[in-house]
């Protein structure tokens, strides 16, 4: 089969994110249309390019999503489509697939918001649910937190650094032991800021980085305003609900910050 430049950058979002749903490569990659999507999904599934699997779903139901993946037995091929030497996502049963595709989502959305605006470009990115990002790039923020995802973003002004986390809405935003909740990372964050721990970044991306945000995503409003009520003093903390993560707005000025009114963009002068 003729492989074409469609293809080849879904095995690079393949690569880098490990796995797709239909609906992400339709958005991103087929300009909104699922048919096409799925047609040429199928294909590249029939000739041994990508695996699938079901994407989890609460509702037994209907016909499931499908979550797209590299197959490691066209690795020669893929390999010389993409210029350099892939990694190859493996199925384990410990996968927490809405949660990484959520990642996953925002990590898509900066990049084409940034192809949308020309003034900003993705300099970098790092996912947490590849193990060889833990490794490489991923920071400990203390020693059981470390971000779903970094991303530098870069204009002809400089560099931004920026740490994401994905909330589910599972996570005790507070106990009273201070123990793996909300409020306990938002101050492992701080204390990281404070205490300057971010700066062998600066030789990392040839960048003197005087600081980082935190990107917290949420996946309600209830939920965001129960934080905000609780953490009244994190400046480097952006807010914001799932919903409202899309490549039109989340560089704009969308996102919430403690005690105060008027909502913020990541970067500033970043809007659409």
């Amino acid at each position: 089969m003729r492989i074409t430049p469609r293809d080849i950058q879904l095995f690079y979002w393949l690569e880098k994110l490990s796995f797709l749903s239909t609906s992400m490569v339709s958005f991103f990659i087929f300009n909104d249309s699922i048919k096409v999507a799925r047609r040429r999904l199928n294909i590249l599934k029939k000739n041994n390019y990508l695996l699938s699997f079901d994407k989890p779903s609460p509702y037994a139901q209907g016909r499931l999503e499908q979550v797209f993946y590299l197959n490691k037995q066209r690795e020669n091929a893929i390999r010389r489509f993409l210029g350099f030497k892939p990694s190859f996502f493996k199925l384990s049963t410990n996968l927490i697939v809405e949660h990484d595709l959520q990642v996953n989502t925002c990590i898509l959305c900066f990049s084409s918001a940034c192809d949308k605006t020309k003034d900003y470009s993705v300099e970098s990115f790092s996912v947490a649910h590849k193990a060889t990002d833990l490794k490489e790039n991923l920071p400990a923020i203390s020693s059981d937190i470390i971000p779903d995802f970094m991303i530098v973003l870069r204009n002809k002004k400089g560099k931004s650094l920026l740490f994401g986390e994905q909330d589910m809405g599972t996570q005790v935003i507070q106990r009273s032991s201070g123990n793996k909740d909300i409020i306990t990372k938002i101050s492992a964050y701080s204390e990281y800021l404070v205490n300057q721990k971010f700066i062998h970044f600066r030789e990392v991306f040839n960048f003197p980085f005087k600081g980082f945000r935190v990107l917290f995503i949420l996946p309600s409003a209830t939920r965001l305003k129960n934080i905000l009520d609780l953490n009244k003093n994190a400046g480097a903390m952006l807010w914001l609900t799932s919903e409202k993560i899309i490549p039109e707005n989340i560089l704009s000025n969308i996102w919430h910050v403690p005690q105060r009114a008027e909502l913020q963009a990541i970067v500033k002068g970043a809007n659409l």
